[in-house]
């Protein structure tokens, strides 16, 4: 899975950054305190698995903010997903060339 990584740095300094009220989102997926629109440490994370079907809509409304109004810059990828694509082209490779 891919979550997608915004500059934040114009427009969104005085949130994001520093001593802002949203700083411990900066440099890590939010996606789960998003979602559960909490700050606290223990609801920091990735693993959306355990939102329930509102906080998973709410995370899905904080992307489509910060699409419209961050430009995106690049992807996290999941431990072993490069891996994972690699393998996958290796096999296709070979199937193509037998």
């Amino acid at each position: 899975d891919e979550v997608t990584v915004f500059d934040m740095t114009k427009g969104g300094r005085d949130f994001y950054g520093p001593g802002g009220p949203y700083h411990v989102f900066a440099g890590r997926d939010a996606s789960c305190g998003l979602g559960k629109m909490s700050v606290e440490e223990e609801d920091l994370g990735g693993d959306v698995s355990s939102l329930s079907a509102d906080e998973f809509d709410s995370m899905a409304q904080w992307y489509q903010k910060f699409a419209i109004k961050y430009v995106r810059v690049g992807w996290l990828e999941a431990a072993g997903a490069a891996a994972d694509r690699e393998e996958s082209q290796v096999t296709s490779e070979t199937k193509k060339d037998q």
